[in-house]
């Protein structure tokens, strides 16, 4: 958006001169007009753009916790009545780093005649679709300090969702990592030594477990950069094919269809897609940009292909209950019987938040449920893999001693 320098007239006959965002002069006329003001001239600022391209470019990101605070802090003091654009002012006095950066575009926009949804459009990282829309729901019913509270509630239940589902990774991938660490050095430092005071006892009948790891140390030993390269380049290759959409669609297909996995990850899209459609029908966004929206947030193009072909049938007059039903091997019967009843009753956001708890609830269950278990999963198996790493050095030492005492 290039900026103005204007000179205007305002209604007392003042000559006023400034500067104005605004995509184009007739844009820039209507924004004035908002503001009491009568364009006289205007001419496009050229260092002033070249100054902006280079502060829009952003290193790093903004966090949901930023976000989830900032929508709190404005939900209060709206509720006060404080004006919108002091709100983000006194706000943006406590921000640090990009997100102040964001804070002070929103302000220049909306004081230059910009709604705020139409301000945060323009930072999708920071304000999804989702929210910028309920957002302008807000602004549209007079109800901007409910709608930053219903966004807080929302946004605090997906990041909890989301800590919930991190939980049953990131313990077995500790354990893991820290194993895979621990036997590399075992087997790249210690197996050699061991390997050379073999060699001196001139033990050359090894038991199997022992020639195992030694072969492994070896590999380990010489080969170790093609090991490191391999690792590397199956990391990067997943990568690519997560970022192309063909393959990414057959990896989300397996999320959903592999059994013992299928019915977590199910619940789990599931639980997001209802919170999201929960919370733009509360906000009083139609049916059909409700599920345009809320289909963008399920991270699997699978399910995401099924409910824009829903959404197509609904556009065409079936209900959304009746279009689901057709796909009820990938959607939980529960959540087509919510919907229904949502439907019939009229309550369909209120469906969809019970059916987004219920989800919360399980998973919450299954999760710990899974870690219970894991636990002693993994405790047994360190056991037996310390426990190989030792018969496979004290085998020989014994039957090395035993071969000493049978001369004797």
């Amino acid at each position: 958006m290039p900026d103005f320098a204007f000179k205007a007239i305002n209604n007392e006959g003042e000559i006023i001169r400034g500067t104005r965002s605004a995509y184009d002069i007739t844009e820039l006329e209507l924004r004035l007009q908002r503001g009491g003001l009568d364009l006289i001239t205007a001419r496009v600022i050229r260092s002033v753009q070249i100054v902006k391209a280079l502060q829009s470019i952003t290193i790093g990101s903004v966090s949901r916790t930023t976000v989830i605070e900032f929508s709190n802090n404005m939900k209060v003091l709206l509720s006060a009545g404080v004006p919108l654009v002091d709100a983000m002012k006194e706000l943006k006095g406590e921000e640090r780093g990009i997100f102040k950066r964001v804070l002070t575009t929103l302000i220049e926009d909306v004081q230059s005649g910009d709604s705020l949804h139409g301000a945060m459009a323009k930072w999708p990282k920071c304000f999804p679709p989702l929210y910028a829309n309920v957002i302008e729901i807000g602004e549209n019913t007079g109800q901007l300090d409910a709608v930053f509270g219903e966004l807080v509630v929302h946004y605090k239940r997906i990041e909890d969702l989301k800590k919930n589902s991190r939980k049953a990774l990131i313990y077995p991938a500790f354990v893991f990592a820290t194993l895979i660490v621990v036997a590399v050095l075992f087997l790249g430092k210690v197996f050699p030594v061991i390997q050379k005071m073999f060699a001196e006892f001139e033990l050359t009948k090894l038991p199997a477990i022992t020639e195992f790891f030694l072969s492994l140390s070896h590999i380990i030993q010489t080969q170790w950069i093609y090991l490191v390269a391999g690792t590397v380049a199956f990391v990067i290759v997943i990568i690519v094919l997560r970022s192309i959409k063909t393959s990414r669609y057959c990896f989300d297909w397996l999320e959903i269809n592999l059994p013992f996995i299928k019915t977590f990850f199910q619940q789990l899209r599931m639980a997001f897609f209802a919170r999201y459609l929960a919370t733009l029908q509360k906000a009083g966004v139609d049916i059909l940009r409700s599920l345009e929206l809320a289909t963008r947030s399920i991270n699997n193009l699978v399910l995401q292909k099924v409910m824009m072909k829903c959404r197509q049938e609904v556009l065409e007059g079936k209900q959304f209950s009746e279009s689901l039903r057709n796909n009820s091997k990938i959607i939980p019967n529960m959540v087509i019987r919510m919907i229904a009843v949502g439907e019939m009753s009229g309550t369909l956001a209120e469906q969809l938040e019970f059916v987004a708890e219920y989800y919360d609830e399980v998973l919450e269950r299954r999760i710990a449920t899974f870690l219970a278990l894991m636990e002693p999963i993994l405790i047994v198996f360190l056991a037996g893999v310390g426990l190989a790493l030792v018969m496979a050095i004290l085998m020989p030492m014994y039957e090395f001693l035993g071969q000493i005492f049978s001369n004797y």
